[in-house]
This record gives C-alpha cells, sequence and structure tokens, in this order.
C-alpha cells in the first residue's frame, strides 16, 4: 500500500469519526430533548459527564505506549512490544477494576442519586447507568 493510500484512508477514518462524533454530540441533543424532556436529560448529562471523568485516569499511558510500540515495532523488537502491551493492558485493567470497584461501594454507602442530586432518575438507574458508562470508558480503551 502506497504512503499517499494509507493517509487518505486515515483522513477517511478520521473524517467519519468526526461525522459520528458530530451526530452523538450536537445532531442527537434536539432528539434527546424532545423525547426525554429537559429534566431527564439533564440528569443524563450529569451522570455522563461524571462517569467520563475517568476517561482520563490512563495518564496519556495509552500514547506512549503506542508510541513506544511503534519504535519497538520499527526496530524488530518484539518482545518489547508484547511486554509493553502486557504491561499498559494490566495497568487499566487494575485502574478499571478499582475505580468500578470503588464505584460500587461509594454507591452501596451513598447512592450516587444523592452524590449527583438527579431528580428523574432512580438510585438503581442512577448507579447502575454510571456503573455501566464507567465499564464501557474502560472497555474502550485502546
Amino acid at each position: 500500500m502506497s504512503t499517499y493510500k494509507a493517509i487518505a484512508k486515515n483522513y477517511a477514518a478520521n473524517v467519519f469519526g468526526m461525522g459520528v462524533n458530530f451526530l452523538n454530540q450536537i445532531a442527537m441533543v434536539p432528539l434527546f430533548i424532545s423525547l426525554w424532556g429537559i429534566n431527564k436529560y439533564a440528569d443524563w448529562i450529569l451522570i455522563t459527564a461524571l462517569s467520563s471523568f475517568f476517561s482520563m485516569s490512563n495518564l496519556g499511558l495509552n500514547q506512549a505506549t503506542n508510541n513506544e510500540f511503534v519504535i519497538k515495532f520499527q526496530q524488530k523488537d518484539y518482545i518489547s512490544c508484547i511486554k509493553l502491551l502486557t504491561n499498559s493492558f494490566l495497568f487499566v485493567l487494575a485502574v478499571g477494576i478499582l475505580f468500578i470497584l470503588g464505584s460500587i461501594v461509594l454507591s452501596l454507602l451513598f447512592g450516587f442519586k444523592n452524590i449527583l442530586h438527579t431528580t428523574t432518575f432512580n438510585e438503581k438507574e442512577t448507579s447502575s447507568i454510571f456503573i455501566l458508562l464507567l465499564l464501557n470508558i474502560f472497555n474502550s480503551y485502546d
């Protein structure tokens, strides 16, 4: 595959990703508000915003791992590549388990409905949504 073809595919993929993000973040807002109402959508935004905060918990580890992986792969140091991926996976897994268990304990002790002061979701829905979104975030790491 030529370099220009690879660049064109990468560019097309990035444009597609931006389109999906636009639909998800901008175009869906009026739809959600019309279907759920303002109060329920506001609660949803609050829950997703708090859970999205945890997407920063890898502290740039994925980017650093990807950069180092490319360097080691170009040097044909495949054993280091495997070690990099394994260590990154184990770190993200450990942090994910820690945060998810902490969220479950926090949910049982205080409840996310009380912490976030949601009005339209009950305690079970609020805690379940938060923990499922947290699982999704740690599941979607590169």
